[in-house]
């Protein structure tokens, strides 16, 4: 490979220290209306600085979509509370390699459990800042790894047409971190085929009955004696 393209994947690898995951305790601790919600997650991901501007979109349609699917809980007279940008952040970062109905399946039992509930001393911020916490050493061993990979794909090829191997490797160190991309992919898909949909099914339901019946007691207690 060409020391341009050396070049170009250690600013790559550069960049990536610039990327930063949301952080939940800096989301505003207020209602906010559905235009409100869209600029805020828009301004918030795209200070990221990875990416395309078109892969930090969250739209209207989006969490509409979310909510009507019920990956997404509903809003409350028509507000947004800093909970629900917590699990639109999880969407948006597990969209990229998950489909709708595997984030639904990871998603329920968090909403079922923890949404706008504190459940063992955890709540939704907590837990989001738990995640934050494991995945701190995460850049380091991806740009580890990374690296080993390109060194790995500059050793093929070694012969024929000089013009052609250059390419080639590139093909090479592309398609080597597809295929971990991939394997990664089926791991997750395998852990989330062996959670068990019967517990999410019957937590999510046990949890919206008590949420019912913690909402009829406040109606009672607010009606007039």
């Amino acid at each position: 490979m060409s020391k341009m393209h050396i070049e170009l994947i250690n600013q790559i690898l550069n960049e990536l220290d610039e990327l930063k995951i949301l952080d939940a305790t800096k989301l505003p601790d207020m209602s906010l209306y559905m235009d409100q919600v869209t600029t805020l997650m828009n301004e918030r991901l795209s200070a990221e600085g990875f990416g395309s501007e078109s892969e930090r979109v969250i739209t209207k349609t989006m969490i509409n979509n979310y909510v009507k699917n019920d990956l997404l809980p509903e809003p409350e007279k028509k507000r947004y509370n800093k909970e629900h940008l917590i699990i639109l952040t999880l969407i948006y970062y597990l969209k990229s390699f998950l489909t709708m109905d595997e984030i639904k399946n990871l998603l329920t039992p968090l909403n079922a459990k923890y949404f706008e509930n504190k459940r063992e001393g955890f709540d939704l911020e907590r837990i989001y800042s738990e995640i934050l916490k494991v995945e701190e050493n995460v850049h380091d061993r991806v740009k580890s790894d990374v690296k080993e990979k390109y060194e790995t794909a500059r050793y093929a090829f070694r012969s024929g047409n000089a013009e052609d191997a250059e390419f080639l490797r590139d093909f090479a160190f592309i398609c080597e971190l597809s295929y971990d991309v991939y394997i990664k992919k089926q791991i997750i898909k395998r852990f989330l085929d062996g959670m068990k949909p019967g517990d999410t099914e019957n937590s999510a339901k046990d949890m919206a009955k008590d949420k019912t019946k913690t909402k009829s007691k406040k109606v009672k207690n607010t009606l007039p004696k």
